[in-house]
């Protein structure tokens, strides 16, 4: 089992992507396409959400956040043209603006035993869950899990003198390692398109609001709420391999014959080991 670092480090978080969508509607826009609450977005706090198709499947995820009057997602950057395009067929009924801008902004995962104390000295500390804080051109959310860990983001003019000198680096493989332990599953391109919410656990790491009105994909998704039970749901299991498999590989019964789940992403925990998150068919397991 991986053990949770006595270190403070930092992973430069090269794979993930912005999209910054502006404009008086943008607000409206987002409220009416998104498994998110645009009301429970503001300076102060983020939320994970989804895109989903007519059907309720998801598109792309993301964490989505509000920063001088523009709204951003942060993403996996391979999904993030698929969110992009999909966001912009019905952008063109709406006063909003949609732009990539992935290579304006410094994306830093920091986490470790003491950052709390690190990040209040340069007043970019939230203690609120999903929180935001906001200090000389730099953001920092807050993400949950059993370790804590914040994203950092500045532009890439402004420079974070303080993660060199105080953080040491490791991979992003192992961002998204923590990502696995805390349950918050990753979607890509190879995935996109293929799961419910439900069938993820979007629900119950926050990413879906029962409350708000409608949104594309939200009546499947209400219906598997409050009258259906999902066939397949999420789950964290480790195993060994010298050859780890890439998110959407179908997942096996004991005769290698029929499909009992597929993987939704996987990181090295260590040597040969490695941890992912899974759907399986419940009655699979």
């Amino acid at each position: 089992m991986q053990k949770i670092t006595l270190k403070n480090n930092y992973a430069d978080l090269v794979d993930i992507g912005l999209i910054r969508i502006s404009g008086k509607d943008a607000k409206q826009f987002l409220q009416g396409q998104l498994t998110c609450d645009l009301e429970e977005i503001s300076v102060e706090q983020s939320r994970l959400g989804a895109h989903c198709d007519v059907k309720g499947r998801i598109i792309a995820s993301f964490r989505l956040f509000f920063y001088q009057n523009d709204y951003y997602f942060l993403l996996q950057n391979s999904t993030l043209p698929l969110l992009l395009a999909s966001l912009q067929k019905y952008a063109v009924f709406s006063k909003v603006a949609l732009m990539e801008v992935s290579n304006d902004w410094q994306k830093i995962g920091l986490y470790g035993p003491t950052i709390k104390d690190l990040l209040e000295e340069q007043e970019l500390y939230s203690a609120k869950v999903n929180g935001v804080a906001v200090a000389d051109h730099k953001l920092s959310l807050a993400i949950p899990g059993p370790l804590s860990r914040v994203i950092l983001l500045a532009p890439v003019s402004n420079v974070i003198s303080f993660v060199d000198s105080q953080f040491e680096q490791e991979s992003v493989d192992h961002w998204h390692l923590l990502d696995i332990m805390a349950g918050i599953p990753t979607i890509y391109p190879e995935t996109s398109g293929q799961f419910t919410p439900h069938q993820l656990n979007f629900p119950q790491i926050g990413g879906v609001s029962f409350n708000k009105g409608c949104y594309i994909g939200q009546e499947i998704i209400a219906r598997t709420h409050y009258l259906g039970k999902s066939k397949s749901r999420l789950y964290r299991v480790g195993f060994q391999t010298n050859n780890p498999p890439l998110p959407g590989t179908p997942l096996l019964d004991n005769q290698q014959k029929t499909e009992k789940g597929r993987l939704i992403m996987c990181a090295k925990e260590q040597d040969n080991r490695y941890q992912a998150l899974v759907c399986l068919q419940t009655q699979a397991i």
